[in-house]
């Protein structure tokens, strides 16, 4: 007989839920029917045989690779991957596969039991870079090579931008700050003044200086600097600042615009610290000569004042100039002095010398100048020397200057102090040659120094220089038998 339908369904069991007309036909299996008629199938049944399905991961964390214990289904479910690989399912960037790369964790991103700088797939697009921190600031030395890894070696950090990695207050977070050396403190390059970012505490005025004579202008503002340099002073008390010879600092000097040089407020003879004033002398008989014993000092010639002071009697207009003058004076004291190695002779002779390796000597003479105080007017001055080496002669053919001294030397001149000035020069030649037979003579110029204040002190002090660089030594005195002091021989008109 033909088997009928429901003979089929018991057989089979149901597709379906239908559990109602359904068969039982065994344990429920991975096939796609209820077998067990519980109206559950497959997976969905939680006595499912699944030995004829297969083993699936939970990949948690979506990277395509599951946990590595694993459970059984029939079908594949959402979640679950074939692939148990994954060496941690909580990071989808942890994978078989993956890239490794530095990180702060070390994590093995590629599963392999390596990480980070052990890793030999380490991806070197990730490294970092690591410069040497000689001083400890937090900034790396940019003029050193820097280390790549990943781990941060002892001593180096990851910034390479310290432009002095000997100075820990150096560095790119620093303030710039006004210094003596024009440290850039902040590595931008730019230093003090240069540098928009200095703090503006460590400046100082600075006041525009237009004449350079180191005095600001009084009516200009100042401008915070670090450093005064050229254009700038650090004080604004320059009462014009387009001339610079007139500032705090100049001397008042008579001038025909009345000119305040020293910016007091006051000028020429109105400013009590004037100096270079011209002297006039009272001419009491009108003759045009003035009486030298009155001199009255004003940048204006005074009324009844003249500039000359050649008058004897200025009670007299027909008597002027003086009668005649001619004196020979004999030096009263000489000393020469060593410059270099402060030796000092007090003798009738004086020296001067240029030795190698450059000793050089000045020989002095002083004059009383009584026998010539009332000189009005002098014609001609001349120092008079017999000149000899050590040898009795000439040596190194000498070239010779004379100078002036207002300094009182012959006090000052001791072994321990032979710094004396040596003052103008004063001779009109030099001479070259001696013969030591004769008078040296030396014509002088009386307008290159104050002769009469020498006049007026009583004391003329004239220095002998051998001014030639190599080697050359001369003696020089008076009359050469007996051995005498220089002399002077001054030839002019005198008051009587």
């Amino acid at each position: 007989m033909r088997p009928t339908l429901l003979t089929i369904l018991f057989l089979v069991g149901c597709t379906g839920p239908d559990k109602d007309n359904c068969v039982a036909s065994g344990p429920e299996v991975c096939d796609g029917v209820d077998n067990d008629c519980d109206g559950f199938v497959d997976d969905a049944d939680s006595d499912v045989d699944t030995s004829g399905g297969s083993t699936f991961y939970a990949d948690q964390d979506g990277d395509g690779t599951g946990a590595q214990t694993g459970q059984y289904f029939c079908e594949q479910p959402s979640g679950f991957v074939l692939d148990n690989t994954d060496c941690d399912d909580s990071a989808n960037w942890i994978y078989p596969g993956a890239p490794e790369i530095c990180d702060p964790m070390a994590a093995d991103e590629d599963c392999n039991g390596l990480s980070d700088d052990d890793d030999p797939g380490l991806d070197p697009g990730s490294l970092i870079d690591y410069w040497p921190d000689g001083d400890g600031d937090g900034f790396g030395d940019s003029d050193r090579t820097p280390l790549s890894q990943c781990a941060q070696p002892s001593g180096a950090v990851a910034d390479g931008t310290d432009c002095d990695d000997d100075d820990a207050a150096i560095n790119p977070g620093a303030t710039e700050i006004c210094d003596s050396d024009r440290t850039d403190e902040d590595c931008d390059g730019l230093a003090d003044d240069d540098d928009p970012d200095v703090d503006p505490t460590t400046m100082q005025p600075g006041f525009p200086d237009a004449d350079l004579d180191g005095y600001g202008d009084e009516l200009l503002l100042s401008v915070e600097v670090c450093r005064i340099g050229p254009g700038f002073a650090a004080e604004n008390t320059d009462c014009d600042d387009g001339d610079d010879e007139v500032n705090p600092g100049a001397d008042e000097v008579c001038d025909p615009n009345d000119t305040d040089e020293d910016c007091n407020g006051l000028a020429d003879n109105d400013d009590p610290g004037l100096t270079g004033t011209l002297l006039w002398y009272p001419d009491a008989d009108g003759d045009g000569f003035g009486d030298n014993a009155y001199p009255t000092p004003s940048c204006e010639q005074p009324p009844g004042y003249v500039a000359d002071n050649s008058d004897c009697d200025d009670t007299d207009p027909l008597f002027v100039g003086g009668v005649p003058l001619d004196v020979w004076i004999a030096a009263d004291e000489t000393l020469t002095v060593d410059y270099t190695n402060g030796t000092i002779w007090r003798d009738n002779r004086v020296r001067a010398y240029q030795s190698p390796p450059g000793y050089d000597a000045v020989g002095w003479s002083r004059f009383d100048t009584t026998a010539f105080a009332d000189a009005t007017t002098i014609t001609d001055i001349t120092l008079l020397l017999h000149g000899e080496d050590n040898f009795g002669s000439p040596s190194g053919n000498p070239e010779t200057a004379i100078f002036h001294s207002s300094a009182n030397i012959w006090d000052r001149a001791t072994s321990t102090d032979a710094d004396l000035p040596r003052g103008a020069e004063v001779s009109t030649s030099t001479a070259l040659v001696f013969d030591p037979t004769a008078y040296n003579s030396f014509p002088l110029d009386p307008t290159l120094w104050d002769f009469a204040g020498d006049q007026q002190d009583g004391v003329l002090t004239l220095g002998i220089d051998n001014i030639l660089t190599t080697y050359s030594y001369v003696y020089f005195y008076g009359t050469d038998d007996p051995v005498t002091t220089p002399q002077l021989h001054v030839v002019g008109l005198a008051c009587p």
